[in-house]
C-alpha cells in the first residue's frame, strides 16, 4: 500500500469516527429532551407569565383581554373586507355607477371575477403565512398581512375599472389569508389553559360583528 492509499484510509477512518460521534450526541440529546405536545408548551408558557402581586395580575389580565379585543377587531375587518363586496353586488339598482362603469353590465362574468379575486389572494396568502410565520415570528406576520389588507381596501375604493378593482382585492385576500391563521394561534397561545377554548370562542365570534 503506498502513501497516497494510507492517507485515504486514514481520512476515512476518521470520517466514519467523526460521523458515529455525531449521531451519538444526536441520540443522547433526543433521549435527555422529553416530547412535549402544543398542549404542554402553552400550559409552560402561561405558567412562566403568572404574576402573584394581586395589582401586577390584575394589570396583566386587563392587558390579556385588551389584546384578545384586539385580535377580536382584526377578525372583524377581515369578515368585512370579505362581505362588504357581497352586499355591492346584491343590489338592485341596474343603472349604479358601479354596475356600469365596474362591471360594465356583465354582473355573471365580472361579478365572479371580484367575488373570486379575493379567496384566491387568500389562498396565497394561507400558503406563505405557514412559511414566513416560522421564519420571522407569527405577530409580524399578523401585522404585515393587516397593512396589507388595510392598504387593499383604499385601492379598492379608488379602482376606477375591473382589472384594478380585481387586483386589489387579491392583495386583499393576501392580507387576509396571512392575518387569519396567526390571528388565532396568537389567542390560543396567549390565553390561559383553562379559558382557551373561551377566548378563542370570543375572539371568533366578531367575525359577525
Amino acid at each position: 500500500m503506498n502513501y497516497n492509499e494510507q492517507e485515504s484510509c486514514i481520512r476515512q477512518q476518521h470520517y466514519s469516527d467523526s460521523k458515529s460521534s455525531t449521531a451519538r450526541l444526536e441520540d443522547e440529546f433526543h433521549e435527555s429532551v422529553p416530547h412535549r405536545s402544543i398542549d404542554s408548551f402553552m400550559d409552560e408558557a402561561y405558567q412562566s407569565s403568572l404574576v402573584f402581586d394581586p395589582f401586577s395580575r390584575f394589570k396583566l389580565q386587563m392587558e390579556f383581554w385588551g389584546i384578545f379585543v384586539i385580535l377580536g377587531v382584526c377578525n372583524c375587518s377581515d369578515a368585512t373586507e370579505i362581505l362588504a363586496l357581497s352586499y355591492i353586488l346584491g343590489l338592485d339598482d341596474e343603472k349604479s355607477d358601479f354596475k356600469q362603469t365596474i362591471l360594465n353590465n356583465n354582473l355573471a362574468r365580472n361579478g365572479g371575477i371580484l367575488a373570486s379575486s379575493i379567496f384566491l389572494g387568500m389562498l396565497v396568502g394561507g400558503i406563505l403565512v405557514g412559511v414566513l410565520g416560522d421564519e420571522y415570528g407569527r405577530k409580524k406576520v399578523l401585522v404585515v398581512g393587516l397593512i396589507a389588507h388595510c392598504f387593499a381596501g383604499i385601492v379598492s375604493a379608488c379602482a376606477p375599472n375591473l382589472i384594478a378593482l380585481a387586483c386589489a382585492r387579491f392583495v386583499a385576500g393576501v392580507g387576509i389569508g396571512g392575518s387569519i391563521p396567526p390571528l388565532f394561534a396568537l389567542a390560543a397561545e396567549l390565553a390561559p389553559p383553562l379559558t382557551r377554548g373561551l377566548v378563542v370562542t370570543i375572539v371568533a365570534s366578531f367575525w359577525m360583528i
